[in-house]
């Protein structure tokens, strides 16, 4: 298999805590100058993902499969070696500023750390240089690297993660429901600075979310995860437009309107089975209307149906 086409490969990866399965045929590419959004509801399994991808599982976690972080096999790889890719290779956006920065630490001292970790050749004077590019980068200013995070808004919080994220000048940017914390507009233009990121400075970029609408309207591509598997992967305005897994189609018509007039009911996605439950068919084949016996005595595998990858034995644009 190539694997340098795409910096973050996953093929038929999956996890076990124990006996418990929480991921399961995970095959997800993300390339270089694109936004992928993985998205699910909680408990679908992205901090699972989120962990694996950054070999931060759990003591005892067993994975199995293909993972590959720009060309890296994980299975191959020691713990050394995976430390050092975090950092450089990949980059890190936490969800939550009032947690991921030390309340007592400076942001010119947060940032002057990461750069003397990732880039030792800088002396003092570029260190700070690179400080004022990389707060510039994220859209804010200079002068604010002399803050402590309690006088940071919540933004310019999140944009200071970013920049963190960014000092190492990584090839994979994660982010980890990086608009969990912010306002509409706030969220707006942090989307907007990750795709740029992808676009113009050709980084890839995993925006992990649970929110499909805000994800869907800055990523190139969408995966929509459930109950430990992919189920929709697909060309983010394909997926949102004219969804073809029953669970997916549900998630976007339960979308209320902005205007009159409104549903008197939501609707319902079907309910999937855990991953960790022993089954032979689809995870949703208890709940959803289109099963029949088929989906009750077969896992679906991989197909391709409009344009986008899909695991449903009956998959269809159209309810």
């Amino acid at each position: 298999m190539q694997t340098e086409q795409a910096p973050l490969t996953l093929q038929g990866f999956g996890l076990r805590y124990g006996s418990d399965v929480v991921l399961a045929q995970i095959d997800l590419q993300v390339r270089a100058g694109e936004v992928v959004a993985l998205v699910g509801a909680s408990g679908a399994g992205k901090t699972s993902l989120l962990h694996a991808v950054l070999g931060l599982s759990p003591a005892g976690a067993c994975a199995e499969g293909g993972l590959w972080i720009h060309g890296v096999d994980r299975a191959q790889a020691t713990e050394v070696e995976w430390a050092r890719l975090r950092g450089r290779v990949l980059g890190l956006i936490p969800q939550d500023p009032l947690t991921a920065l030390p309340a007592h630490r400076r942001v010119d001292g947060l940032l002057d750390e990461v750069l003397r970790r990732h880039q030792p050749t800088l002396d003092r004077r570029a260190r700070r240089a690179a400080q004022a590019r990389l707060l510039q980068q994220v859209g804010l200013d200079s002068a604010l690297r002399q803050r402590y995070p309690h006088a940071l808004s919540g933004g310019q919080g999140q944009r200071v993660l970013v920049a963190l994220a960014l000092a190492g000048d990584p090839a994979i940017l994660i982010a980890d429901e990086p608009t969990s914390a912010l306002d509409a507009v706030a969220a707006r233009a942090l989307l907007g600075l990750l795709a740029q990121e992808a676009h113009a400075r050709g980084r890839a970029v995993l925006l992990v979310s649970h929110d499909l609408a805000a994800s869907a309207a800055v990523a190139d591509r969408v995966a929509v995860l459930a109950a430990g598997r992919l189920v929709e992967v697909g060309p983010a305005a394909a997926v949102m437009c004219q969804p073809v897994h029953p669970y997916v189609q549900a998630l976007v018509a339960a979308r209320p309107p902005l205007l009159p007039p409104r549903p008197r009911r939501l609707a319902l996605a079907p309910t999937a089975a855990p991953c960790a439950q022993p089954r032979h068919g689809c995870a949703f084949a208890a709940t959803c209307v289109r099963a029949d016996g088929r989906c009750v005595e077969q896992i679906p595998a991989w197909r391709t149906v409009a344009g986008r990858q899909v695991t449903c034995h009956h998959a269809r644009v159209g309810a």
